[in-house]
């Protein structure tokens, strides 16, 4: 049997609902096989979502792609010009900045797809 170190400690304990007569997720884990986590399948498996994207933007059409890397690229832009030293300490910097960053939050909001 694979033992962890919570299992072990002698005042762990469930929660009084959670030994209830009847519980549901304790008659289950009751049921339930011991299996290694590296022997069990993975919940997420990166290559078939990796995939699954790569087809996605395969169907894109160039217009959409320039319009998704023209946001992106106006974020990471307003990013580095927010991390500024004037934009941190510059008082008038610092309200040009945020009215800046409302406006984007507006634009790019009314940009996103329903």
């Amino acid at each position: 049997s694979i033992r962890g170190r919570d299992l072990e400690r002698e005042d762990a304990c469930l929660s009084s609902r959670m030994v209830e007569p009847g519980n549901v997720w304790r008659s289950v884990w009751d049921g339930a096989q011991a299996v290694a986590a590296a022997d069990q399948p993975k919940v997420f498996d990166a290559i078939r979502e990796a995939n699954l994207v790569l087809h996605h933007l395969e169907q894109l059409k160039t217009g959409e792609v320039l319009q998704f890397m023209t946001d992106h690229l106006v974020v990471m832009a307003f990013t580095i010009l927010a991390e500024t030293v004037a934009a941190q300490h510059v008082p008038y910097v610092q309200s040009q900045v945020q009215i800046l960053g409302k406006f984007m939050n507006k634009a790019l909001l009314a940009t996103e797809e329903p």
